[in-house]
């Protein structure tokens, strides 16, 4: 997708292994990258896990167009398209929604950070399970 769009694609992860539900997160972070696409017009989109003593830190980031602050939290509302700076996109608005109930469903912690014209990043960790 990302040179589709003549973007950069950065992943960058750690091999570690994580407690969680493998199909639910790939949904998650399946979501969360097709966004970064589709509201990237320019730049980057970037996938990272940073491996720690007890946890993973997963990062999800673009360079897109970002999220206005007053409307950072109705985005993760169902249906909700946000009239972004000329790009058009043929989402259902459904995309965040679903991040929202698998993050309450893994009951993880979502924090996303967002500049209008600079990107948007979505940050999460999951409990890193021990090398035996």
């Amino acid at each position: 997708m990302c040179t589709a769009k003549g973007l950069i694609w950065n992943l960058d992860m750690d091999d570690v292994r994580v407690f969680t539900d493998q199909d639910l997160l790939l949904r998650l972070i399946r979501n969360l990258l097709t966004n970064a696409v589709r509201f990237t017009e320019s730049g980057e989109v970037c996938c990272r896990a940073k491996a720690y003593v007890d946890r993973v830190e997963f990062l999800i980031s673009d360079t897109g167009s970002g999220i206005p602050e007053e409307q950072q939290k109705q985005v993760f509302e169902q249906f909700v398209r946000l009239a972004q700076s000329g790009i058009t996109s043929a989402g259902s608005g459904l995309g965040l929604s679903i991040v929202r109930k698998i993050s309450e469903a893994l009951e993880l912690s979502i924090q996303m950070s967002s500049v209008v014209g600079k990107g948007t990043g979505f940050r999460f960790q999951l409990p890193r399970i021990p090398e035996i």
